[in-house]
């Protein structure tokens, strides 16, 4: 498994050549941050050895970065290849805890009684930008790496402000849709698109198939650009 998450001022033993030995023999888990510490948890349930953070499996040496030039290179393969991937998605500056409160107002959709040519009729309101409110424009999604660690995982479990969201190559939900986006909110670029789109020109190269494709490929790179590289 691995964790997205984003930097912020907290204060931990990060993976150093001077600290390399004692995290080595144990790792004192109280003193990571929230979200490292919630991301240990999360894998313990799941029955999942390995967690991959990047600041105790790469050295942060400010003035030797020799570790981070060869590990930089296999981030492709780690996130690739995980399990899963946590993403701290509500991170404003990393001491958040990923089990926060969600707070008491409603996130479902509300129903709705409204007469109709004389008859009374159901309908339901929503959020219709809750997918860009909760996960694309969410402070973790605009780091340039945490983009790419999204898009390279094959499932990532989103923790919300209010919700939690799930990516997979066929599947883009949210706690009030488990079955799935409704095509009313719009086609968010997702995992989920993405592949889609893939598989169609794996099958056919129809142009209009090529076109979505390049579409959504052009939708990705303005969204990269305006990423930051830090945070």
């Amino acid at each position: 498994m691995t964790l997205s998450h984003r930097w912020g001022a907290s204060q931990y033993t990060k993976l150093l050549t001077s600290t390399i030995a004692q995290l080595q023999k144990a790792i004192a888990v109280p003193d990571l941050p929230p979200a490292f510490q919630n991301a240990i948890k999360i894998a313990a349930s799941l029955d999942t050895q390995y967690l991959w953070i990047d600041g105790l499996c790469i050295k942060q040496d400010p003035d030797d970065r020799t570790d981070w030039g060869i590990e930089a290179l296999t981030m492709g393969k780690v996130y690739a290849n995980a399990f899963l991937n946590i993403s701290a998605t509500l991170a404003v500056d990393g001491s958040e805890t990923l089990f926060h409160n969600q707070g008491y107002e409603p996130f479902g959709p509300s129903e709705i009684v409204l007469r109709v040519e004389g008859k009374l009729k159901k309908f339901y309101l929503l959020d219709g930008d809750i997918w860009t409110d909760e996960i694309s424009n969410a402070p973790l999604s605009s780091r340039g790496w945490v983009f790419q660690e999204r898009f390279l995982a094959r499932r990532v479990l989103h923790f919300g402000n209010r919700q939690l969201g799930w990516e997979c190559r066929q599947s883009t939900t949210l706690e009030m849709f488990r079955k799935g986006l409704p095509a009313s909110l719009g086609t968010p670029v997702t995992k989920s698109s993405v592949h889609t789109q893939l598989a169609k020109l794996t099958h056919h190269t129809r142009r209009s198939s090529v076109q979505d494709l390049l579409t959504i490929w052009q939708h990705i790179v303005t969204t990269y650009s305006h990423c930051t590289k830090g945070g």
